[in-house]
């Protein structure tokens, strides 16, 4: 298993590595970098990252959490596309679908992780719009979208920083820049998202997710 994206990625990977640590042969790979994404190519193409990934590793599922840092105008070539505008979400739609056939084609099951609900308002709408992008591009591409928008969120539909671990403690599970979250959130993520891989394969290794069992 490899997981690639920014650093919720990083955050997601400590958690599902964590989670499968004491599973026999199941590797989970980190391939995230901090502030990047799929917009600023110029600045850290994961196109061509990508590529190398799965010409190197031998890779059975893909976990992907990224788009956090994609929030600004896309150039292409001379045109510049306006943040969240409908040539924007073209254009990004595209970058994602590229993305995903890097993975998909080698028939290499991708988990397509959307952003969570956060703290500033403006940021949570932008979100919602990458967020749908996200899940159609994943129907397109026979990919699985995993959606963790509404995972935390109090009863009113608020966020919340803190909610119950894997226990059922209640802990600060969001970090306080209200983006990010701690580590019980990400121990918590990694179940869901655990949950979700062990759905698919009812059998085999990949399918003995420890941890997460307790959420259920």
């Amino acid at each position: 298993m490899v997981v690639l994206g920014d650093s919720l990625a990083r955050g997601l990977w400590h958690g599902l590595y964590t989670t499968y640590r004491r599973t026999r042969d199941v590797e989970v790979v980190r391939e995230a970098k901090s502030a990047t994404g799929l917009v600023r190519d110029d600045e850290y193409d994961w196109f061509a990252r990508a590529n190398d990934v799965v010409r190197g590793e031998k890779i059975d599922v893909a976990v992907v959490l990224i788009g956090g840092n994609d929030r600004q105008d896309i150039r292409d070539g001379r045109q510049r596309h306006e943040r969240m505008g409908e040539a924007w979400q073209e254009a990004y739609a595209k970058r994602v679908s590229r993305f995903m056939q890097t993975f998909t084609e080698r028939g290499i099951k991708i988990y397509w992780v959307g952003l969570p609900t956060v703290r500033s308002g403006r940021m949570e709408r932008d979100y919602a719009v990458m967020n749908r992008i996200f899940q159609s591009e994943a129907a397109r591409h026979g990919a699985t979208f995993i959606d963790i928008f509404s995972e935390f969120r109090d009863a009113r539909g608020r966020y919340q920083a803190h909610g119950p671990d894997l226990d059922g403690r209640t802990r600060q599970i969001r970090d306080n820049d209200g983006l990010h979250f701690t580590t019980p959130g990400y121990l918590v993520l990694a179940s869901i998202v655990a949950a979700r891989i062990a759905e698919d394969r009812p059998s085999g290794p990949i399918a003995h997710f420890g941890p997460a069992a307790k959420r259920n």
